[in-house]
C-alpha cells in the first residue's frame, strides 16, 4: 500500500512537467534480436524512475517503453512501469495511447494494487479529451464508463473515492450540455423540444453536483 500511495501522490507531476525541456539520457542499446539481461532491465528501470521523478517525460517514455517490452510478465514492477508509461504518454499529449496503456495496468495485472489507479488514469485520459461540454460527448461517456468500471471492480480505496468525484463532475457537465441544448431550442421557439430536454435534465440529473443546483 505504501507503494500505491506514493504513486498516487506522484501522478500530478505529469501535469506540472509537460513542458519541461528534454534531457539526454543514456538508454542501453541492444541489437534487434538481443534480449535484455536482468542487469540491463534493472539499469533501464533505475534510469526511467530517475526521469519520472524529475519530470523528464520524453526520456522516461523511451526507457519505460523499452521496459514494457523487455520485462517478463512476472516482474513485480511491470504494473508500475506500465502506469508510468501511460503518464509519459499523457504528459506528451497522446491521450488515446495513454488511456490504452493505463487500461493494461488493470487488464494485464488485475491483482496488482496499482490496477485501480490504472483505471482511474484511463478515465482521466478520456476526460481530458472531452474538455468542453459542447463537444461530441463520446470521450466523456467513455470516461464515465471507465470510472464506473473502476467502482465495480475495485469499490474500496482512494482510487474509487476519486472516481466518485470524477463521476459527479462529468455528470454535471452532461447536465449542462443538455441544459444548453434546451436553451437553444427556447431561443428558436421550438418549445416541445426544449421541454423534452429540460425534462430529461431534471429526470437524469436532479441535483447536479453535490446538490449545488437544481432545475
Amino acid at each position: 500500500m505504501r507503494r500505491l500511495f506514493s504513486l498516487i501522490w506522484l501522478l500530478p507531476l505529469a501535469a506540472c512537467a509537460r513542458h519541461a525541456p528534454p534531457k539526454t539520457s543514456a538508454i542501453p542499446q541492444l541489437g534487434i534480436q538481443e534480449a535484455a539481461s536482468p542487469a540491463t532491465v534493472d539499469s533501464l528501470y533505475r534510469l526511467a524512475m530517475k526521469d519520472v521523478r524529475s519530470g523528464d517525460w520524453g526520456d522516461a517514455g523511451k526507457a519505460l517503453q523499452r521496459l514494457v517490452l523487455e520485462m517478463p510478465p512476472s516482474d513485480p514492477r511491470i504494473a508500475e512501469t506500465r502506469l508510468y508509461l501511460g503518464e509519459a504518454q499523457l504528459a506528451q499529449g497522446d491521450q488515446l495511447t495513454a488511456a490504452r496503456t493505463f487500461r493494461e495496468v488493470a487488464d494485464m495485472t488485475p491483482n496488482d494494487p496499482l490496477a485501480p489507479v490504472g483505471l482511474l488514469r484511463a478515465g482521466d485520459a478520456y476526460a481530458e479529451l472531452w474538455r468542453k461540454p459542447d463537444l461530441d460527448p463520446t470521450y466523456g461517456e467513455t470516461a464515465l464508463a471507465t470510472y464506473q468500471e473502476l467502482l465495480n471492480r475495485y469499490p474500496e480505496g482512494t482510487p474509487a473515492a476519486t472516481a466518485k468525484m470524477r463521476i459527479a463532475k462529468l455528470q454535471d457537465e452532461f447536465a449542462y450540455k443538455q441544459y444548453k441544448t434546451a436553451l437553444y431550442y427556447l431561443r428558436i421557439k421550438a418549445w416541445d423540444s426544449a421541454i423534452l430536454y429540460l425534462k430529461d435534465v431534471v429526470a437524469t440529473y436532479p441535483t447536479g453536483v453535490s446538490g449545488t443546483w437544481r432545475m
